[in-house]
């Protein structure tokens, strides 16, 4: 084996940035999941307010993507970077403004409050994770084209 391809190997190692940043794009997709369930489950909103109820269903899938974002990132694909980092900013922002929403009208959930938590300091770590994705993705390309496919 050549020093080249000792390079290429440990440039697919995940980082502790990339493994932080995808624990908490999963963590927070899952809370986001859960906590829309939990709306949908114990409360209904009536009237002209029921149209806010379909955020719920939206927040499902959305926190399911995050989850598979997350996944994909400690697998080190590239273009999932910029996936998890828009999904990251779309929670964030959809998720912060639900929570104002909901406490404007009295409901109180600690899950949202973690959501927006960890979905905040996701899209902070998020950006970080492209640069070693990146590299990875060279660095995989690199070794297929010497014959040494790693299965990744």
């Amino acid at each position: 084996m050549t020093d080249e391809s000792e390079k290429e190997i440990s440039a697919l190692a995940t980082p502790f940035v990339v493994r932080a940043a995808a624990a908490l794009q999963a963590v927070s997709g899952l809370y986001l999941a859960i906590s829309a369930i939990q709306l949908l489950v114990s409360l209904r909103f009536v009237g002209e307010l029921a149209p806010i109820q379909y955020l719920n269903w939206a927040f499902i899938p959305l926190g399911v993507l995050q989850i598979l974002a997350a996944a994909r990132l400690l697998r080190m694909r590239a273009g999932w970077g910029w996936v998890a980092l828009a999904l990251a900013l779309v929670v964030a922002l959809g998720a912060t403004s639900w929570v104002a929403l909901n406490v404007f009208f009295g409901i109180f959930s600690c899950m949202q409050l973690g959501t927006v938590s960890f979905a905040w300091i996701a899209l902070v770590l998020t950006p970080f994770t492209i640069g070693p994705l990146a590299r990875a993705s060279r660095a995989r390309r690199a070794l297929e084209r010497d014959g040494m496919s790693l299965g990744l």
